[in-house]
């Protein structure tokens, strides 16, 4: 008769955080969305394109009223530039969906040894825990969402 093992894998630890952030996901219903956009690879570490994110994010008077926006990745390996970019997006558009890109799941070492700056992450696995922990406390959507009654046939 085998012997039960009741340590848990690392393995199976991962895998126990990611699935609360699967099943704490709740679908969101993005009633009013007359315009969705898409945008990635906006690299906000980089000062001319926080000057884009800018023009786009209401800066210019421009209203973001029945707006979603999605950000497919690649914002910045930096979780301070993430929640500036996550923050000025939500404060113009109705509605903001994020999904992480690779380089959010960079570790900056250099910055992570110097104290009170870099994420304090040792592998991309608790970085990416980082940025959807991040997300949740923006209200930023990492979740499924429906457009106004699209899909209610199905």
């Amino acid at each position: 008769m085998a012997q039960e093992d009741d340590d848990t894998s690392p393995q199976e630890e991962t895998r126990k955080r990611f699935r609360s952030f699967r099943d704490g996901a709740r679908l969101r219903r993005a009633l009013g969305i007359t315009r969705v956009l898409l945008l990635s690879d906006v690299h906000t570490d980089y000062e001319a394109n926080r000057k884009f994110l800018g023009r786009i994010a209401g800066s210019d008077g421009s209203d973001g009223a029945g707006t979603m926006i999605i950000i497919a990745g690649d914002v910045s390996h930096d979780l301070e530039y993430l929640r500036w970019t996550l923050r000025k997006l939500r404060r113009h558009f109705d509605m903001v969906v994020y999904t992480p890109g690779n380089h959010e799941l960079w570790l900056d070492k250099g910055r992570r040894q110097m104290p009170g700056k870099g994420d304090g992450c040792s592998n991309s696995i608790e970085k990416l825990e980082k940025v959807l922990e991040l997300c949740i406390d923006e209200d930023i959507c990492i979740g499924p969402v429906q457009i106004g009654d699209v899909g209610n046939e199905l």
